[in-house]
């Protein structure tokens, strides 16, 4: 193509062309604008759908030129492959592209995908695609990795995250769209190693669209679950058929927040067999206490796997003050039994 072109205008960095309006047949990475596009080796997006980014190039258009270069008579794409994939689903038949005209390394066009998107959303699961393009497919030394492509994903430069995203890449893909989805914390992949293969995909499966964990539900679940596998000797597969999580991943009636609610209190059972008669009890022993005195309330310690009770008072005034001190120095003998009952 002549650099004489007049659809062609020198960009501002001195060392590319771009070219405003490029058809999207020209484009090595085009396959069809139904199927969206063949990614290419340099991108590391997990997922190139992203109904906001339709809508603002339906609205707006595509405001930052793709980067791609020319290579053996064809055109590479390094970076834009999102709005790429926009650009066809909406029917576009022009993006515009601005060239790399230097002769540049493989490694070196992957460190330009990254740099093009430096300080934008990029998910968890982008970096755990990213970090693994970098060392298995350009040969990246992992101090590389660590050093200058961890801050390019808003990372630390630190061993312990480069660490946790390359484990992170050995879950199932099941577990991996979950966390996509933001379904899961990413902060639960060190929990979900410690099942096998086959239970990662049995709790995706039981999680998809049906069952709505919130962070912590989804963590303390998972701590649970564990211990119940290795105290039983059992799978997680085999604890999810049961009749009893049978039923709530099937019940209609409930919305996937409901479920969730049920899937943690299930597992809280299960984790702690004797909890139900416990807390029955305790309620038993507390309202002796309680039931004098409306702005107190008496529970056991919240995580319930550490001995101790809790006391939780609303005093307005001195008197509310006076009233609950002396409703606690009359209740010696209940409070001591309350107690025995947590140790």
């Amino acid at each position: 193509m002549a650099h004489d072109d007049p659809k062609i205008k020198k960009s501002r960095a001195g060392n590319g062309q771009v070219l405003p309006g490029m058809a999207l047949t020209e484009l090595r990475s085009f396959r069809d604008s139904r199927k969206g596009v063949d990614p290419g080796p340099f991108c590391y997006r997990y997922r190139l759908e992203d109904q906001d980014l339709e809508k603002s190039i339906r609205r707006c258009g595509i405001l930052n030129p793709l980067v791609a270069r020319r290579e053996k008579g064809a055109i590479r794409m390094i970076a834009g492959h999102k709005r790429l994939h926009a650009a066809c689903r909406l029917g576009m038949k022009q993006v515009p592209v601005i060239f790399i005209e230097k002769k540049i390394s493989d490694p070196d066009a992957f460190q330009i995908s990254l740099v093009s998107n430096w300080k934008q959303e990029i998910s968890d699961m982008d970096r755990v695609v990213a970090i693994r393009k970098a060392i298995q497919d350009f040969r990246f030394r992992p101090e590389r990795v660590r050093d200058t492509l961890l801050p390019l994903l808003g990372l630390p430069a630190e061993e312990s995250f480069l660490e946790y995203y390359r484990k992170a890449d050995a879950l199932e893909d099941e577990i991996k769209n979950l966390l996509d989805r933001r379904q899961i914390p990413f902060k639960s992949c060190a929990l979900l190693l410690r099942f096998s293969p086959a239970d990662q995909k049995a709790f995706a499966r039981f999680l998809d669209r049906r069952a709505h964990l919130t962070s912590s539900q989804c963590l303390q679940s998972l701590e649970w679950l564990g211990d119940i596998v290795k105290r039983d000797e059992t799978t997680l597969r085999d604890i999810l058929r049961l009749k009893s999580f049978r039923a709530i991943s099937e019940a209609k009636s409930l919305d996937p927040r409901q479920r969730g609610d049920l899937f943690l209190a299930e597992v809280r059972q299960r984790r702690f067999p004797g909890l139900t008669a416990f807390l029955k009890d305790f309620s038993t022993r507390s309202r002796k206490i309680t039931s004098r005195a409306k702005n107190l309330r008496i529970e056991p310690v919240a995580s319930f796997e550490e001995p101790g009770i809790e006391l939780h008072a609303r005093l307005r005034n001195a008197a509310d003050v006076d009233g609950i001190l002396k409703l606690l120095s009359g209740s010696v003998q209940e409070l001591n039994a309350l107690l025995s009952s947590v140790f």
